[in-house]
Parts: structure tokens; sequence; C-alpha cells
């Protein structure tokens, strides 16, 4: 609820502050609607459906981690995807290296592989989200 909240103030701030420095009020087009509602399902309701249940099935600080892994995958969209950047071996170093600490943390490959403290409904629904969110922001 606070998120959505938070999502909708911005929003206003943000057409207002855009309103004074444009000198006229800033609305989207009437055309424009049905792209910034799609936008809004998949850009906020969708991500913190996945976010908010998974974390009811796993423990914040691994929802943390997994959350912070998209910043990988968004190196691995950009370049390979969307062709943004260009693979290099620092970032292929640095995507290995981090991947590699996020499977150590999570208990290990034996444990991803075999199920073991991994849930669809926790960790996998938040891996989910996570990996759209960066779709989105490449």
């Amino acid at each position: 609820m606070l998120a959505g909240a938070r999502f909708m103030i911005a929003g206003c701030m943000t057409i207002l502050f855009g309103s004074i420095l444009a000198g006229k009020i800033l609305l989207p087009k009437k055309g424009s609607w049905k792209n910034v509602a799609i936008l809004s399902l998949f850009q906020t309701v969708g991500q913190y459906y996945f976010f908010f249940m998974a974390l009811a099935h796993t423990s914040g600080v691994r929802g943390s981690i997994i959350n912070a892994s998209g910043n990988f995958i968004a190196i691995l969209f950009a370049v390979f995807i969307f062709r943004f950047e260009k693979m290099t071996l620092k970032k292929l170093l640095g995507c290995l290296i981090g991947f590699a600490g996020v499977v150590l943390i999570m208990g290990g490959f034996r444990t991803l592989l075999s199920g073991g403290s991994v849930t669809l409904a926790g960790e996998g629904r938040c891996s989910r989200r996570t990996s759209s969110m960066r779709v989105r922001a490449a």
C-alpha cells in the first residue's frame, strides 16, 4: 500500500515540477493513457506483487540478495539482448563472481539444485520480479 502511495506522489510531483519548468500544465495525451496504464501495470504493480508475495515466503535478507542480483541480469540483457554494451572481460568476470556469490549465500549449487531451502513461492517469485524489472530498466 505504501509503495503505491509513494509512486503516486512521485508521479504527481513529476507532473507538478515539469509543468512549472515548462510553464504549462503537462498531462499525457488522451491516446497515451493506455500506454501509461500498461507501463504502470508491468513496471510497478507486477513487480511489487511478485516481490511482496515472495517476501511472505522467504527472509528479507534473501529477498534483498536476489533483488540486488538483478544488476548482473541487467548487464547481460544490455549486452546480449539489447546490444547496448559490449561484453568485456571485466564485465564477464564481475557477473560470474557476483552470481557465484549469490549462489554461495543461498546455500551453494547442491542446495539450489535439490530445492533445499529455496522455494518457488519465495526466492522463485523474487527472482522473477528481479528479472522482469531489469528487462524494463535495460
